[in-house]
């Protein structure tokens, strides 16, 4: 009987021993996502509200209409910067559509910033369907 009970503590403390251990090796998380803007130049943009822009999205839009958004482009460098936007070359940017704005090579002094309207045109020929993200920047050299 005193053999039983000897057998019954050892695997009782041999239980507690495993669950205290693997407690013990337990892995605490905390989960968090990374979000971020990469500075080209001392360049970024803004919606007009100051909120940093990251999409710029026109919504709902009809076959030959013109459609524009307005951005803040900030110079938080120390030299002037001439702006450019940089569209790639696609079916989207070349025969459904085309982007531009009213800053092109525009002089941005240190310091600054200047409202920029984009406009994207709609052609005729564009297909009725979800258009895929295009990747736009707004450079200064």
């Amino acid at each position: 009987m005193k053999n039983k009970h000897l057998i019954v503590l050892a695997v009782f403390l041999l239980s507690t021993i495993l669950v205290v251990s693997a407690i013990a090796i337990a892995k605490v998380l905390w989960t968090f996502e990374m979000k971020g803007v990469v500075v080209q130049y001392g360049l970024y943009v803004t919606y007009p509200n100051g909120t940093l822009l990251s999409v710029l999205d026109f919504g709902e839009m009809e076959r030959d209409k013109n459609y524009t958004k307005d951005v803040v482009v900030h110079n938080n460098g120390t030299t002037k910067l001439i702006l450019n936007l940089s569209v790639p070359s696609n079916n989207w940017t070349t025969v459904y559509s085309s982007i531009t704005w009213n800053r092109e090579s525009y002089a941005l002094s240190a310091g600054t910033n200047v409202t920029a309207t984009i406009t994207w045109e709609i052609k005729s020929t564009a297909p009725l369907i979800v258009i895929p993200p295009i990747p736009i920047k707004v450079e200064g050299s």
